[in-house]
C-alpha cells in the first residue's frame, strides 16, 4: 500500500512543471517511501521526527544510497533535479521490496490444486489470438494480449511459486512472428512446472466433449 501511494504521488510530481508543487509532491513520495521501509522491517520509528533518518537507517534493511538519495531530494535546486534524484530514491526502495518479496515467494510451493487447468486457460485465452495477430500483422492484438498473458504469469509466480516468465522483453512491434515464437517458448516454460507436478495437459477432441468434462 504504502509504495503503491508513492508510486501514485511519483507520477503526480512527473507531470507538474512548477518547482513548489515538485518540491511538496517529492516530500509526499519521501514519506511514503519510508512508511514502505518501516513495512519491509516490521518497524516503526522509534527516535521521533527530529531523528527521521537516523532511525531509518538504524533498521535492518535499508535500500541501497537511501541517505545519499534521501537528502539529495532536500538539496535539488532545480525541476529536473528533483525529478531525477526523487525518481532514484523511489527505485531504490522498490528494488528492496523486491528482492524481500522475492525471497518470500521462494517459500511458495505450486500445487496441483492451485495449478490444475492453468496452462489450458493460457492456451484457451492467449495462444490463437497471438499466432492469429502475427499471421495477419495485427500489432495492438499481440500487444494486449501479450500484456494479458503477462499479467497472468506474473500473478500465478506472486501467489502460487510458479517459474518466473518475462514475456513481453521479446516483443518487438516490427517482428510478431517472433513474438509468437517467445509466447510458445513461454507456455513450454510453463508447462514444465506442469511436469514436475504430473498434472497432465487436458485436450478435447470436440466442443461437445469439453463441455461434458465441464458440466
Amino acid at each position: 500500500k504504502h509504495l503503491d501511494n508513492a508510486t501514485l504521488t511519483y507520477g503526480k510530481m512527473m507531470f507538474e512543471e512548477e518547482i513548489g508543487a515538485i518540491r511538496q509532491l517529492s516530500g509526499d513520495v519521501i514519506s511514503h517511501l519510508t512508511n514502505t521501509v518501516c513495512f519491509l522491517n516490521h518497524s516503526y520509528f522509534k527516535l521521533g521526527v527530529k531523528h527521521y533518518l537516523e532511525g531509518m537507517l538504524a533498521m535492518e534493511c535499508v535500500p541501497k544510497y537511501f541517505e545519499q538519495y534521501f537528502n539529495g531530494v532536500m538539496y535539488a535546486a532545480s525541476v529536473l533535479d528533483i525529478k531525477e534524484t526523487t525518481t532514484k530514491l523511489i527505485k531504490t526502495v522498490k528494488d528492496l521490496y523486491d528482492e524481500i518479496a522475492e525471497e518470500t515467494l521462494k517459500k511458495v510451493i505450486p500445487t496441483k490444486d492451485n495449478f490444475k487447468g492453468t496452462y489450458e486457460e493460457i492456451w484457451s485465452n492467449w495462444k490463437n489470438k497471438i499466432q492469429y495477430a502475427a499471421d495477419h500483422k495485427d500489432i495492438f492484438l499481440a500487444f494486449s494480449s501479450g500484456v494479458s498473458c503477462q499479467n497472468f504469469y506474473d500473478l500465478m509466480h506472486k501467489e502460487h511459486g510458479t517459474s518466473s516468465i518475462n514475456l513481453m522483453k521479446h516483443f518487438q512491434a516490427n517482428d510478431l512472428k517472433s513474438f509468437a515464437n517467445a509466447f510458445e517458448e513461454a507456455m513450454q516454460l510453463y508447462k514444465e512446472d506442469y511436469d514436475k507436478l504430473q498434472l497432465q495437459v487436458l485436450t478435447y477432441d470436440s466442443i461437445d466433449a469439453f463441455r461434458k468434462d465441464y458440466t
